[in-house]
């Protein structure tokens, strides 16, 4: 088991590797990743819904989520819009709520680092916005280093196994 651990974890940090020396290839594997996913939980869906004889049949769900997966699929320029928008509101959020919890308590011991970092999210979120391609290299390495921690684990594992 311990063999197979190694191989795996190896096989995610090469994956990581390349994820993060080739961020556009990155991104548009994402989103077509993701695209599939969305079709084959609406079909998954479906055929459940339809075999376990499920009333209503939730065709709300499957309709949205075959939406999706169709528009991320054949379209990924809109899912990497998505991806981009989700991580601009998301540095902006943490920002906004840092500098707002950070002006209600001001005995934090670190006051100006959390303020700095707040006011640096706030400045990336708009660098991210008037140039889309710094965004998709950020998510990129994001992805990238998720998968090459995800591989370490895997090789580093603490299993006696």
């Amino acid at each position: 088991m311990k063999i197979l651990n190694i191989i795996v974890g190896v096989f995610y940090l090469i994956f990581g590797l390349f994820l993060w020396n080739h961020p556009l290839d990155t991104i548009a594997t994402y989103s077509i990743v993701f695209g599939i996913t969305q079709l084959s939980a609406a079909s998954a869906l479906l055929i459940y819904s339809l075999y376990k004889k499920v009333k209503p049949i939730p065709w709300g769900n499957i309709l949205v989520s075959l939406a999706i997966g169709l528009s991320m699929f054949l379209v990924p320029f809109v899912s990497l819009i998505v991806i981009l928008w989700i991580f601009i509101f998301s540095f902006l959020s943490m920002s906004i709520f840092h500098l707002q919890s950070l002006l209600r308590n001001r005995d934090q011991k670190w006051y100006m680092i959390q303020i700095a970092l707040a006011v640096l999210g706030i400045i990336y979120s708009f660098i991210m916005l008037l140039n889309p391609i710094v965004g998709f290299a950020t998510i990129a390495k994001i992805l990238a280093f998720g998968v090459i921690t995800n591989g370490l684990s895997y090789i580093f594992s603490l299993n006696k196994n």
